[in-house]
């Protein structure tokens, strides 16, 4: 799915993808508030899980071309130490250690 939005962003451009997903955005809610059923809330809500998906690429595409090198040491660090933050720690330093025990 991501890919198929990716190549929109770049076909239309970050702007145009970006209203379009806010407008999807609406759409999805509008449906969402107004439905009588189960299955008219649950395509309510299927545009706006679609919506979203388009809203946050076309967000990610234009703060990436307003803001070229720092978004990418600030993706690189978030991808490489926010996603593995529970499995790699920095140890503790011995005197922490001792310090609590005493």
């Amino acid at each position: 799915m991501s890919m198929l939005i990716g190549h929109a962003t770049q076909r239309l451009g970050g702007y145009r993808t970006l209203q379009i997903g806010l407008g999807m955005l609406l759409l999805g809610l509008i449906c969402a508030i107004f439905a009588h059923g189960f299955l008219p809330l649950l395509m309510g809500l299927a545009i706006l899980g679609i919506a979203v998906a388009v809203t946050v690429n076309a967000n990610n595409t234009l703060l990436s071309e307003i803001f070229q090198e720092r978004i990418r040491q600030v993706m690189a660090l978030a991808s490489g130490l926010w996603f593995t933050e529970i499995g790699a720690r920095k140890p503790r330093s011995k005197c922490m250690d001792a310090h609590l025990y005493h």
